[in-house]
């Protein structure tokens, strides 16, 4: 008798930390019916497109109005409304149809703001409903914003490394020239740290978010690093060994411009298949097209219903770190106590039997 109520008491412990799971593997099983994809407009990351597929027209009357949200839920922006049109299949009119909407500097509420630094949420309304939902992880969109501005700052001394070089291109006399290389050399100094941190960062979202498309996107990212890695490099070790302190000027041009291909190659990218498009891949890409592939890791995919809520910013007066109601952590340590309920309950019912015996 004693040991049927074990049993049913461990069984009773089992389901209990089943439930959770089974939600979560239900809800993860939501169809996605469109995404959010950032890009650039004028300034980086300033614009928004909406798409909206396999879903019911709003009712008459009535749009599915867009906003994207703050990972705290604190910041705002209303960016328009979708229009869905149903789809027409051999002359019937079906339920569901599809619909986009493109924010950008033509937009109103437009403000030329990087959409992906502040936002990673979106909600799709109908009235006072939500009928759709997505966002980016919220680890991950942390790592994904310290990668682009890792990017940005790579960008940016590839930027003046070719002013340098393209100086020196034009010069006349090999004093301007190695003043120019060494000016380069100088700029391009900084760029190791930066790859080597968009690659932690690149790999640390693909893991928070685990998602196949971040994962292609982190991959491309990180091999676009290794292309600037190597271009730079090439460049540096070119301007220090045959142009730096080469007397004659029309052999110091020739490895010159070998050095401003380049660089330029690093910044832009090279089309090294001469397909007429300049892939984020290897021997391809530049930061350029780094930071593309790494503005579509900040995708939401949208799926039918409301969203994970908000991320919510302790702001406890102690400011000790402890877990709030709601937070994953408590979670976890529900789970962990589930679990050493059951080993003690199974060890105690171990020793009972063992001292009846």
């Amino acid at each position: 008798m004693f040991r049927t109520k074990i049993i049913a008491i461990m069984a009773i412990v089992l389901l209990t930390l089943a439930a959770p799971s089974m939600a979560m593997q239900v809800e993860a099983a939501s169809p996605v019916v469109g995404k959010v994809l950032i890009e650039t407009d004028i300034s980086k990351s300033d614009s928004a497109v909406i798409n909206l597929s396999g879903v019911a027209p709003a009712p008459e009357g009535s749009t599915y109005q867009v906003t994207l949200k703050s990972n705290d839920g604190r910041q705002v922006l209303s960016i328009g409304s979708i229009d869905v049109t149903a789809d027409i299949v051999h002359g019937v009119t079906q339920s569901t149809g599809s619909g986009s909407l493109i924010f950008d500097s033509s937009s109103s509420g437009y403000s030329g703001a990087n959409l992906i630094s502040t936002y990673s949420r979106v909600t799709i309304t109908q009235g006072s409903e939500v009928a759709f939902a997505g966002h980016v992880n919220s680890t991950a969109i942390v790592e994904i914003n310290g990668m682009l501005d890792d990017i940005n700052s790579v960008s940016a001394s590839l930027d003046s490394a070719l002013a340098s070089a393209k100086s020196a291109q034009s010069a006349s006399d090999s004093s301007t020239i190695n003043t120019n290389m060494n000016s380069m050399i100088g700029a391009l100094s900084s760029i190791a740290d930066h790859t080597a941190k968009i690659d932690a960062h690149a790999t640390a979202a693909s893991v928070a978010a685990d998602d196949l498309g971040v994962t292609a996107s982190s991959t491309a990212v990180i091999a676009v690093s290794a292309n600037i890695n190597k271009w730079v490099n090439s460049a540096s070790a070119n301007a220090s060994d045959n142009v730096i302190n080469q007397s004659e000027v029309a052999i110091a041009k020739i490895h010159v411009n070998q050095i401003v291909s380049e660089l330029s190659a690093a910044r832009n990218g090279w089309d090294a298949d001469n397909s007429g498009v300049i892939s984020a891949s290897a021997n391809e890409g530049g930061s350029a097209q780094a930071y593309s592939a790494g503005q579509s890791m900040a995708t939401m995919y949208i799926t039918s219903g409301a969203d994970a809520p908000a991320l919510e910013i302790s702001n406890h007066i102690l400011n000790l770190g402890l877990p709030k109601v709601g937070d994953t952590a408590f979670t976890l340590m529900i789970q962990i106590g589930f679990v050493l309920s059951l080993l003690m309950i199974g060890l105690g019912g171990f020793m009972y039997a063992r001292n009846r015996s």
